[in-house]
């Protein structure tokens, strides 16, 4: 939190060396003055509140304890008071006034920062029989500036009842008598890892003065208790002392007080000097108790749905969580109430799984660990959905016969339905269209079961040379739910030649199948006369992406079914689709039986070529902060974030002005994986110095991305820790977020003044 400058007040120096003086008792006489003149001294100051940025205290809440008191009672008045808005340092009192009494007791309130809160506590009682009331005051002598000035007031009105008729006691004996008149704790039902309060109230309820004595606190039978000194008390007189703990375990732990344990004092009653107290500390346990799946055997078309429930089987109330559903790495969260003690929540989704498998559901209770648990190794639950494909017809046949007939030839076509699902598909309907006919042929397709088929077969005969296109549809009206509705139709053509030469491209390929940017392509065109008579000589034209001149070749006179083939080499630079026609009898040398068969297409996929990528993934140093003369360990670690494994390779780093940077060898790496290397360095000097990791130095890697090998950070010396706090609070720097952590010695939420005198002591 950075401030401005302003005039450092004197009574926040005498704040610090009160809050502070007990940790130095053997230096109290000589360190005092110092320490406040080297306050004055620096001239440093605290930050005058700015318009809108005033604190706001008010009374939070105010309870006691017991609820319903009664005339027996000793009852503990608790006050929180929060502030609202801007942090401040300034300190403030508290007043708690118990029943309009003339001088209610004053309490001292920390500077508090934006959103937190102070609690108070006070001791009364036993009270009279009747209607009482408790006023707190926040800012109870106006110290503070505040934004709102008028909410500082709160009240709690309570009825105290009819105690039990109290025992008779003897006659008091003379003397002093020290008891433990109360012992009890906050939260009253605390959790694991909660801070817990122990206050404890020591009475002298003898008729004479008690001198000094010590107070054991001995919790859960422990080696050592906790000792604390209780000052001389007046009869009626009463000391208050607290403790904080906290519990890693559930469980009941015993607490005993004892009073005058080293019997300092001579007291009336030796007997009655302890007191116990019981804390039972309790957590939640989030688990998941429900993970379902239905229908449970279901299809890659049905939706599936998903039932999850997370119960709190502990014994403490467990706080807002999420859940987390793994679907082999389709993930949802779902946002998880307050659970008590027993409580669950049960969570519900729909999804369809469209392809068939084992898919493992992994569920997973306080996800981001937001509940502090008694068991943190059971909040996972597994489910397995096993989906199986549902009926899937296809055409898996559509031929025709012979393969090259001529005019009037009767043709056969051959059409097969099949169902590739793993379910029985009911009936259904195939119809066969055949180009140039009267309309198509529909046939009743029976019950199928998985990977069993039907076949059916239509005759035709053309007259006139050309070629028909024949469309084959299983389930015509989709009578059948299918897991793919898409692959139904199957198409054929068939060519039907005159008398006479026929001349057509039989293939084209390319070589590689699936070449890179790097690949020269080699092209191979197959022409072929179908016909039944030779034909003369032709050209061929191969067009690769419309170009403005392709390639075009001489090919021979052709006996009927005789072929020619032509190759053409190409070098395709960049990764993209290419379309490659290629043309037979260009300029229509050749009467042919059949003139509009001549061409043939190919597509050529180019990729960029598989190359490895060397990155610098992170480049850091520790400590954090660096001083002259002191080791800074400088680490890097490189990646391969290409696609193709590499070979050994060096990393540099150049620190600052130097010439020759350090240099290591880097091993062989399979995509994806990481190495790091360490470099330790001294700066002799204050300053910004430039470190900079260059992967593949030597460019002996052919990588995919050259431009992307090095990294650079700057590293910021300061002499020492000192000379920089000092900067930051006489305004000349920042600092970051980790740095203002580091620096506030006290850890009260702010960088000031307190926290360089603690510095400069330690």
């Amino acid at each position: 939190m950075l401030r401005k400058p302003g005039f450092l007040h004197k009574g926040i120096v005498q704040i610090f060396i009160r809050r502070n003086y007990p940790m130095i008792p053997k230096m109290r006489n000589c360190m005092v003055p110092a320490l406040v003149l080297l306050a004055l001294f620096m001239g440093l100051f605290y930050a005058q509140a700015q318009p809108g940025q005033e604190p706001d205290y008010f009374i939070n809440s105010i309870s006691i304890d017991p609820t319903t008191p009664n005339t027996a009672d000793t009852i503990t008045i608790t006050v929180v008071v929060r502030n609202n808005n801007a942090d401040t340092s300034i300190e403030s009192y508290l007043q708690i006034e118990l029943d309009e009494e003339t001088s209610p007791p004053l309490y001292s309130v920390p500077g508090l920062a934006k959103h937190t809160n102070f609690t108070q506590t006070r001791i009364v009682g036993p009270l009279t029989l009747g209607s009482h009331s408790i006023e707190a005051t926040a800012d109870a002598t106006n110290l503070l500036t505040e934004r709102d000035e008028t909410n500082n007031v709160s009240s709690l009105q309570f009825d105290v009842l009819q105690g039990p008729t109290p025992t008779p006691t003897p006659t008091p004996i003379p003397g002093p008598d020290l008891v433990v008149s109360s012992l009890d704790h906050d939260p009253a039902d605390p959790l694991i890892d909660e801070t817990i309060t122990i206050t404890a109230v020591v009475k002298n309820i003898g008729d004479s003065e008690a001198s000094t004595s010590t107070l054991a606190l001995d919790v859960n039978h422990e080696t050592s208790p906790t000792l604390f000194e209780i000052p001389a008390l007046a009869p009626a007189g009463f000391f208050q002392v607290q403790r904080q703990v906290q519990f890693f375990a559930t469980g009941d732990y015993p607490v005993e007080a004892t009073a005058d344990l080293f019997d300092d004092v001579s007291e009336s009653y030796e007997d009655n000097n302890i007191t116990t107290d019981n804390i039972h500390v309790s957590a939640p346990d989030l688990v998941v108790s429900i993970l379902t799946h239905a229908p449970p055997s279901p299809t890659n078309i049905e939706t599936i749905t998903i039932t999850a429930k997370v119960a709190n089987q502990g014994d403490g109330p467990a706080t807002t969580s999420t859940l987390e559903i793994d679907i082999e790495g389709d993930i949802h969260t779902f946002k998880i109430p307050p659970l008590g003690p027993g409580d669950d929540h049960q969570i519900q989704f729909d999804i369809v799984l469209s392809v068939p498998g084992s898919y493992q559901v992994d569920a997973t209770a306080d996800l981001d660990n937001d509940v502090n648990e008694s068991d943190e190794n059971n909040n996972t639950a597994t489910d397995t959905i096993n989906v199986i494909e549902a009926p899937d017809l296809v055409i898996s046949i559509l031929d025709h016969s012979p393969s090259d007939p001529f005019i009037n030839d009767i043709v056969t076509i051959t059409a097969e339905v099949k169902n590739i699902g793993d379910m029985t598909a009911t009936t259904s309907t195939l119809e066969l269209d055949v180009e140039g006919e009267a309309g198509p042929t529909t046939f009743t397709v029976p019950i199928l079961a998985p990977e069993e088929t039907f076949q059916k077969q239509i005759q035709v005969q053309k007259d006139t040379p050309g070629t028909y296109q024949v469309t084959a549809t299983a389930d015509l009206y989709n009578d059948v739910e299918e897991s793919s509705e898409t692959n139904n139709i199957g198409l054929d053509e068939f060519t039907v030649r005159g008398h006479g030469p026929d001349l057509v491209v039989d293939s084209l390929t390319h070589d590689p199948s699936d070449p890179t940017t790097l690949d020269p392509i080699t092209i191979t065109a197959v022409v072929k006369n179908m016909g039944d008579v030779p034909a003369g000589s032709s050209t061929l034209e191969i067009n690769v992406q419309g170009e403005a001149t392709p390639a075009t070749y001489s090919v021979p006179a052709l006996d009927p079914q005789e072929t020619y083939q032509v190759q053409r080499e190409v070098n395709l630079s960049t990764a993209d689709t290419y379309q490659v026609v290629a043309t037979a009898d260009l300029n229509n040398d050749v009467a042919e039986s059949i003139e509009n068969n001549n061409t043939k297409q190919d597509e050529i996929i180019v990729s960029e070529p598989l190359l490895p990528d060397l990155i610098i993934t992170s480049l850091g140093y520790t400590p954090d902060m660096a001083f002259t003369s002191e080791t800074v360990t400088i680490s890097a670690e490189v990646m391969n974030a290409g696609t193709e494994a590499c070979s050994t390779s060096t990393l540099t780093i150049l620190v600052g002005s130097d010439i020759v940077p350090y240099s290591f060898e880097i091993p062989a790496l399979d995509v994806g994986t990481t190495t790091s290397v360490e470099q330790q360095v001294m700066f002799s000097a204050i300053g910004s110095y430039l470190v900079t990791a260059t992967a593949d130095a030597e460019d002996a890697i052919l990588e995919s991305d050259e431009t992307n090998n090095s990294d650079t950070i700057e590293i910021l010396v300061y002499s020492n820790d000192e000379i920089k706090l000092k900067e930051y609070l006489l305004g000349m720097i920042v600092l970051t977020e980790e740095e203002l952590e580091f620096y506030d010695i006290n850890q009260d939420g702010i960088v000031d003044i307190a926290d360089l005198i603690s510095l400069i002591l330690r």
